[in-house]
């Protein structure tokens, strides 16, 4: 299948230009939607090492003032409604539970061809986390907060393999880890970040600031044209994701 659209993310932005949020949340949640989509299966060869496309994007302003879980929902929305089997957790989690999620097993198809011989796709652990306030995800107790910041910190290169000690010291191992984080928060609560955060994983965030929406808008509506980009939008999306 071809690609409809010349731009994604040029596109992307003028489906959301009549939204009240300002551009720069949509450019960044754009980039947070292709990062999910992507997933492992794209990589630039760094010599060394892979360098995969997985980011961990923030916005932080003002709660009600900009509409930034707005902006961050029509971007997710889009994701899950284009790319049926992305793995997607929202809100409230603890370490365990993403740990968990990202557990998932070798899948096996039958091979029609030779039976003896089934298709085995590898482990997959890649995930989109949004989180539409910081403080859901981290949450207000201390020790959790550090064990979800130590360990979106050690999956952010996206290993080949990633050894999580549980509370009952036992090893899940997971494997071809690529995590992609979108989350909101207002400045206040960048409080929930623990001191375990400062070396390592804020260095991995990027912050996305605004202050003021782009315009007021009392009652958005749709147009034939938005609707068309849209759609484009979540096929060439699709596509995007089976690169």
């Amino acid at each position: 299948m071809s690609r409809l659209l010349s731009d994604w993310l040029e596109s992307y932005l003028e489906f959301t230009a009549d939204q009240e949020s300002p551009e720069k949340l949509h450019l960044w949640t754009g980039f947070a939607v292709l990062s999910g989509a992507l997933r492992r299966r794209v990589w630039m060869d760094r010599g060394y090492y892979k360098l995969y496309p997985n980011i961990y994007v923030l916005i932080v302003a003002e709660s009600a003032r900009i509409r930034k879980s707005t902006a961050m929902s029509i971007g997710m929305k889009l994701l899950r409604d284009a790319v049926k089997d992305i793995w997607y957790m929202n809100d409230s989690m603890t370490p365990e539970g993403l740990v968990k999620i990202m557990n998932r097993p070798p899948t096996v198809k039958e091979n029609l061809d030779d039976p003896t011989k089934p298709f085995i796709t590898p482990m997959r652990s890649d995930v989109v986390i949004h989180a539409d306030e910081l403080a859901t995800l981290f949450g207000y107790d201390r020790q959790r907060a550090s064990r979800m910041a130590i360990l979106l910190t050690r999956m952010y290169e996206s290993g080949d393999e990633y050894a999580h000690t549980t509370k009952a010291d036992s090893k899940i191992l997971l494997r071809n880890l690529y995590p992609t984080l979108l989350a909101g928060t207002d400045p206040r609560n960048l409080k929930v970040l623990p001191e375990e955060a400062v070396g390592g994983l804020i260095g991995r965030l990027i912050f996305v600031t605004a202050r003021e929406k782009r315009k007021s808008i009392a009652w958005p509506t749709l147009s034939d044209r938005h609707s068309s980009i849209l759609q484009n939008l979540k096929m060439d999306l699709q596509h995007i994701s089976e690169l």
